[in-house]
């Protein structure tokens, strides 16, 4: 929770939350919005979404559900989630873009925590609550900080942030029941269909990442020879094949469906070089990740 990383239309802080490093962006003239507002567009992003309404009422919708919103409206949005917003009248809202950090090394019991309700979300697309006093309580010191103070504190604005977000992953574990109470008792018949929305999450979060086989066997306390039967049974191939496959599939959606250079993809996906994000992809696809961006827009025109 360091430093103020942008200017004073757009902040840029950085928060954790359990131990876990997250890049933040606000843009707090929004908090000031009290016109009509139309019904925003149908749209994705590829960073995690933290909205409050803090005055209004109206409905959100996903491809999955819609939800409908009054005072108070906490809500978390997973990454390349298509989602519109159907406002009915004036509203005074705040909406923070996030990232979890990823690069860490080996993870704490509270960090594995924090993974699984990322992980959690990512599979549900959306998690939201309403009226939550602890919540309420966070955001107004948020956003007095945001309203009130000309140049707003970077370690504030992060505590308050880390609060928010362990109140609301908190409430996502316990609804999704995916807790690490839970996941620490062995696994019975009765588990089996838990067990395997917990490995489906785990890969959804760890497509850009360089998750290991131990992370996972933490998780549903089994062994890595366990593991991979368990693996191979599921997605018909083991942890390593399934794992390049997520890899490559989100190196394609960034080159089909995002501006971000090779780069910034090279970072997004964490790679020590270009070099080795180009040899990577080559080798699983047969093309440079360049040559595959420049067929990809030949062929969409």
């Amino acid at each position: 929770m360091g430093e103020i990383l942008g200017g004073s239309d757009v902040i840029h802080f950085r928060s954790e939350v359990g131990g876990q490093p997250v890049v933040c962006t606000v843009t707090p003239h929004t908090l000031t919005s009290k016109a009509s507002l139309n019904v925003t567009e149908r749209h994705s992003h590829s960073f995690y979404e933290l909205l409050y309404i803090e005055k209004g009422k109206g409905k959100l919708v996903t491809d999955e559900e819609a939800v409908a919103y009054g005072n108070h409206f906490a809500c978390l949005i997973a990454p390349n989630r298509y989602h519109t917003r159907n406002p009915e009248g004036t509203e005074e809202f705040l909406s923070i873009k996030f990232v979890p950090d990823n690069e860490r090394g080996e993870l704490d019991h509270l960090q594995k925590e924090v993974v699984t309700a990322f992980s959690c979300l990512k599979k549900l697309g959306m998690f939201s609550v309403q009226n939550h006093i602890r919540l309420q309580q966070l955001f107004n010191a948020l956003i007095g900080e945001l309203r009130e103070i000309k140049t707003p504190q970077p370690m504030v604005l992060g505590g308050f942030m880390s609060g928010i977000l362990a109140v609301l992953l908190q409430e996502l574990l316990q609804s999704s029941k995916v807790t690490m109470n839970t996941l620490k008792s062995p696994m019975e018949e009765s588990s089996l269909v838990h067990r395997a929305a917990v490995i489906d999450c785990f890969f959804d979060q760890m497509e850009n990442t360089n998750a290991t086989m131990e992370d996972l066997c933490w998780l549903i306390h089994v062994s890595p020879g366990q593991l991979n039967r368990i693996i191979k049974a599921q997605y018909g191939k083991t942890f390593k094949q399934k794992l390049i496959d997520m890899r490559i599939e989100y190196i394609k959606h960034l080159l089909e469906h995002t501006e971000y250079n090779i780069p910034e993809i090279t970072a997004i996906m964490n790679f020590s070089s270009e070099g080795n994000l180009s040899q990577f992809f080559k080798k699983h696809c047969g093309s440079s990740p360049t040559a595959y961006r420049q067929e990809k827009n030949k062929s969409s025109l």
